[in-house]
Parts: C-alpha cells; sequence; structure tokens
C-alpha cells in the first residue's frame, strides 16, 4: 500500500470513490479523481498528492471541487498545462488551468448525432488538438450512446517527462 484515506472512499448509490488517476506532466505530483466523497454524493473532486516514496494523508492537497453531483471521472493534462476532466454526471468536460481554477466547460451541441453521455475518460489525440473521449452512457442508458467522441479543444497532450539517467 502506497496511501489510504477516507477521502478516497466514495458514497452514494454509486458510491465510486477514488477512480481516475495521473501524473502531473513535470512528475511532481500524482492527481486523483473522487467521483462521489464519502462525506457528500453529490461532491466530487479532483485532488493532488507530492510524488514521494512515502506519503501521509496530510499531504493530500484539494485541486479542484464539484459539488452540483458532477461526478469528475477521467482526465488527462494538455501541453497548455490545463487539466481536462469528464464530469460523467453532468455531460461535459471541464478545463481546469494549472491553479485549480475551473475556465471552461465543453457540453455537446444540440446536432451532435450522439452527445457526451456519461462521459468516462480521455487521450488526446494530437494530430488533430482533439480530445477522444469514451462515452459509457450508463446514467441515460442509451445503447446507441456507447461511443468513442471525438472533441475539438486546440491542445495536445503534455510532453511525457525526459527519462532519469542513472
Amino acid at each position: 500500500m502506497w496511501l489510504q484515506s477516507a477521502l478516497l472512499a466514495g458514497s452514494g448509490p454509486l458510491p465510486i470513490g477514488v477512480n481516475g488517476i495521473r501524473l502531473d506532466p513535470e512528475r511532481e505530483h500524482v492527481y486523483f479523481s473522487v467521483t462521489f466523497s464519502a462525506s457528500d454524493p453529490s461532491i466530487g473532486a479532483i485532488y493532488r498528492l507530492p510524488l514521494v516514496d512515502d506519503p501521509d494523508e496530510t499531504d493530500i492537497e484539494l485541486f479542484h471541487e464539484y459539488n452540483l453531483g458532477e461526478a469528475p471521472d477521467g482526465f488527462a493534462f494538455g501541453a497548455s498545462g490545463d487539466l481536462y476532466v469528464t464530469l460523467a454526471a453532468s455531460n461535459e468536460i471541464s478545463v481546469l488551468a494549472p491553479d485549480g481554477t475551473e475556465t471552461a466547460r465543453i457540453a455537446s451541441a444540440p446536432s451532435d448525432a450522439i452527445p457526451l453521455d456519461a462521459p468516462a475518460n480521455i487521450a488526446f489525440d494530437n494530430k488533430s488538438k482533439s480530445l477522444l473521449v469514451t462515452n459509457h452512457a450508463s446514467l441515460s442508458g442509451n445503447v446507441a450512446h456507447f461511443a468513442v467522441l471525438k472533441v475539438f479543444v486546440g491542445d495536445t497532450a503534455a510532453p511525457l517527462a525526459a527519462p532519469t539517467l542513472l
């Protein structure tokens, strides 16, 4: 075990706690999403933790809180420094600045053949400067919405850190 905390537990009808996980581009912090907080299932959060050998629960920092039952799930860092977070319950993608403030929301257009429907995870398609988004449609139950969508964001994936030479 590397870390255990009550902050990682979930609650509510879908008790999904700790969920998505990523290292920041500098490889100094671990970021993770908690979809439904144990203290209140209408709250979800992105937390960060220093990437050290033996972290303590007190090292966990709140990066951004979602308090409308939006259900943060998967996420990825852009080369811009922004963090793109899927919001499964509100069917949106949240864009967070490097300081954790939300700068934008991406939603489906009414004309989209398949809308964002419980988006679960994302990856960058650098060639088109878009996000590839998995739709798991679990909340709507509409099997026609199970898909991988492409959403233009004008950003690319954060580059991987250079390997450390021994």
